[in-house]
């Protein structure tokens, strides 16, 4: 197996490079509902007010059980990131 680049290289010559085989939400080591919820508020926290992706992730919790109306409903509602106006003075 041929060893891979370095990641980072010292201005003295010494090499540290990282591989990982497993990370959190990876099949070996899942990540549980909490942690997927939390992730995904802080991810999208900047594209839509919180309390629409905080009910988007309540929906997407049960899924199985939502029907697909239900669902694009949900999707269409979310408005995006607020908007700063800016007035200009006349």
């Amino acid at each position: 197996m041929s060893r891979p680049d370095p990641l980072v290289t010292l201005r003295n010559g010494l090499e540290f490079d990282l591989e990982r085989r497993d990370y959190p939400g990876f099949s070996t080591n899942p990540m549980s509902w909490h942690d997927v919820r939390e992730k995904f508020m802080t991810l999208a926290s900047q594209h839509a007010p919180i309390d629409e992706l905080s009910e988007l992730a309540s929906a997407i919790e049960s899924l199985e059980t939502l029907k697909v109306r239900d669902l694009t409903r949900l999707l269409a509602r979310v408005s995006g990131p607020a908007q700063q106006s800016t007035m200009v003075a006349a």
